[in-house]
């Protein structure tokens, strides 16, 4: 990955094809980006009333699945597995569009009465499917209202979502801990690049944490939790 203008790919003869495809467009692209000083966050986004909201978390956490739930309840897909995100003119967080794709795991397509003989998988090895996305996807940058973190404790007993604020330092941790392959950011030289775009960020946005407990499929209620947040018109936006 050069400058961010290039990648030179080498494939080993008898490679996987669908795995090369996935870390170019995952790794090397959140490279690309960084090189090119946008912010590649570990997340989904979708569009609420006209604001990007952004859902970060470690993988496994549901973040696909949370999106794919709010665009069955009519929210445009921005973005799945990677945010891309930018300023414009007047000093705002934007975010870009991703790929019309959504990959998602088993768990989550039962959950969604999904059937996985009718899509693909990423690659042979995992039971992860490629999603096409295409008549719920939005292709235009939009402002970022807010950005939320995913935080499953399926260990806990009782099933419950709560939404709470992320507030101080705490702030800036989330934002550089979730940075899609933040370990590359110090061997590209841009540790200090990191540090003042994620303050800037943190100064700028909502940023919430959605705890979920149980192991029971919630995604419907967090849709709800999520939307009945925003529609008190409690992000920085308005």
């Amino acid at each position: 990955m050069e400058q961010g203008k290039r990648i030179v790919v080498s494939p080993i003869p008898g490679a996987d094809e669908k795995k090369v495809r996935l870390f170019i467009l995952g790794t090397c692209m959140a490279v690309i980006m960084m090189q090119c000083g946008i912010l590649p966050l570990h997340g989904s986004a979708v569009v609420i009333d006209g604001w990007a909201y952004a859902f970060v978390g470690h993988s496994g956490a549901g973040k696909s699945t949370l999106s794919a739930a709010l665009a069955s309840r009519g929210y445009p897909l921005l973005t799945d597995d990677v945010v891309a995100l930018t300023w414009d003119a007047g000093g705002r967080a934007i975010v870009s569009p991703g790929y019309p794709q959504q990959k998602l795991w088993q768990p989550s397509l039962d959950g969604f009465g999904m059937k996985e003989q009718d899509y693909a998988t990423v690659h042979a090895e995992i039971t992860k499917y490629a999603i096409p996305v295409q008549h719920y996807f939005h292709e235009m940058a939009v402002p970022l209202g807010g950005i939320f973190e995913l935080a499953p404790q399926p260990e806990e007993n009782h099933t419950s979502v709560q939404l709470v604020e992320v507030t101080g330092l705490e702030r800036l941790h989330l934002l550089c801990s979730h940075t899609f392959r933040g370990g590359l950011v110090a061997r590209q030289g841009l540790a200090q690049w990191l540090f003042e775009t994620a303050s800037r960020l943190s100064a700028s946005v909502e940023i919430g944490r959605l705890v979920r407990t149980g192991a029971e499929f919630t995604a419907f209620e967090m849709v709800d939790r999520i939307t009945d947040h925003i529609r008190k018109g409690v992000h920085t936006g308005q």
